[in-house]
């Protein structure tokens, strides 16, 4: 029978997995939405209607902010924290 501490540190590591598994998706979509509006380029939305009040700009915006995230989507410092459990336990 695991200890506390034992299922504690087991179920953690396997989260942590899972963790940077889904943040590698995310920064493989972010680099897709960044490299398309980078490509195709803001003058595309010209013509576009967008609906309830949003706006080109408000689009233009969202790609910024997304643009401005580190590459892994989290800072460097939990980053780092993450893999050292990771290689410490497997």
């Amino acid at each position: 029978m695991a200890t506390k501490g034992q299922y504690l540190v087991t179920n953690t590591v396997e989260d942590c997995t899972s963790l940077v598994q889904r943040l590698e998706a995310a920064r493989s979509l972010l680099w897709r939405i960044v490299n398309r509006m980078e490509a195709v380029g803001a003058p595309a939305l010209d013509d576009v209607v967008f609906e309830n009040d949003y706006t080109k700009a408000d689009f233009i915006a969202l790609y910024q902010a997304l643009d401005a995230l580190p590459s892994f989507v989290i800072d460097d410092d939990t980053r780092d924290k993450v893999f050292d459990l990771l290689s410490s336990i497997q």
